[in-house]
């Protein structure tokens, strides 16, 4: 079988990772003040570094990032709850529904479709969780978690995903064409009753289940820890290792994994938000995810190959090189606060 990149991350043999219903935010409204008059809109947020932005508010309390993070833990036990209660009580009542629910959690087979719906719902629910903790515990509109200028840069991450998708097709595809050209290992084609359903998890669930774990594992870290720690690095290192263990992957696997955090880590700081890693996780896991619903890669891997783990680690970087160069901060949207008095900037 031919893989490419383990997906970021592969959920693990336990109930797993979570996270997020919905990408897209609601930008923070501009408001225009002319001839003496102006409209009602929430006030801007300053431009800052994104880790040190939930500082910069004048809402900003040294608790508020304890209350992100306890607040979403609730919300996602609640959500979980919501998923598992009814569907406990489904199985009881069909024996037919418990031997796939209890398939899906004993064997974990990702090929098969109650598995694949469950694992990456599941994550799925990080978003609207961390979402929910941003604005309860932190006081603040969840598009800050999303960027500096207060919501997602559809730019930004519509050029990411053409540069990632540019990148990963261009560096696997070789490696599948070379494979065909010199070990005659030509990718078979299959569809069977489950490849319409892998096929559709991967392009309409898929994505959000990777954008939301970047919310949860850079988003929310970079900027817990940045309201209290100024250098970036903190919030950017630390995640790495929970987020790595997450997987089921070999040494090879895991260390790609890494490398992967890192770079995301990396370019959400530099970009001053998570457009960027938002696009390589989505466009590697789709990408992914629909070749396993073909037969040509297999998504229960957890045996990385040196040549696979090579490539992957290239296309991470020169993804990245690819986009700090097209996309310095000192040239992404800034904003002026309209209502609100940033802190002194000496103290970002």
């Amino acid at each position: 079988m031919t893989q490419i990149a383990p997906p970021h991350p592969t959920p693990t043999g336990s109930t797993p990772t979570v996270a997020h219903t919905t990408v897209a935010h609601t930008t923070v409204a501009h408001t225009t003040v002319a001839h003496g008059t102006s409209a009602a809109a929430a006030p801007e947020v300053p431009d800052v570094p994104y880790h040190r932005l939930p500082r910069s508010l004048p809402n900003h309390r040294w608790w508020r990032p304890l209350a992100v993070v306890a607040v979403a833990v609730l919300a996602y036990a609640a959500m979980m709850l919501v998923v598992l209660v009814p569907l406990a009580i489904a199985v009881l009542v069909d024996p037919n529904l418990g031997q796939a629910v209890e398939r899906a959690l004993v064997t974990m087979d990702m090929h098969d479709p109650a598995t694949f719906f469950l694992a990456f719902g599941t994550i799925a629910l990080l978003y609207p969780a961390v979402a929910f903790g941003v604005r309860v515990g932190g006081g603040r509109s969840p598009g800050t978690l999303s960027s500096t200028t207060g919501g997602l840069r559809w730019p930004l991450l519509a050029r990411s995903v053409g540069v990632a998708l540019a990148v990963l097709v261009t560096v696997h595809g070789s490696g599948m064409l070379w494979d065909m050209a010199v070990e005659g290992l030509a990718p078979t084609l299959t569809w069977d009753h489950r490849s319409g359903l892998l096929l559709a998890g991967a392009l309409l669930i898929v994505p959000f289940q990777a954008a939301a774990e970047e919310y949860a594992f850079r988003g929310i870290p970079q900027q817990v820890l940045g309201t209290w720690l100024r250098n970036p690095w903190w919030g950017i290192l630390l995640p790495i290792p929970l987020f790595t263990l997450g997987h089921t992957y070999d040494e090879r696997g895991l260390a790609d994994v890494a490398v992967f955090a890192l770079a995301a880590g990396i370019l959400t700081w530099r970009t001053g938000g998570l457009e960027a890693a938002i696009g390589l996780h989505v466009v590697n896991n789709a990408l992914l995810a629909t070749l396993g619903s073909v037969g040509i890669a297999n998504l229960n891997a957890t045996d990385i190959p040196l040549p696979e783990l090579l490539a992957s680690l290239a296309a991470t970087g020169i993804y990245t090189l690819l986009i700090l160069r097209t996309s310095d901060r000192s040239t992404s949207p800034k904003s002026t606060p309209a209502c609100a008095t940033p802190r002194q900037n000496a103290r970002n």
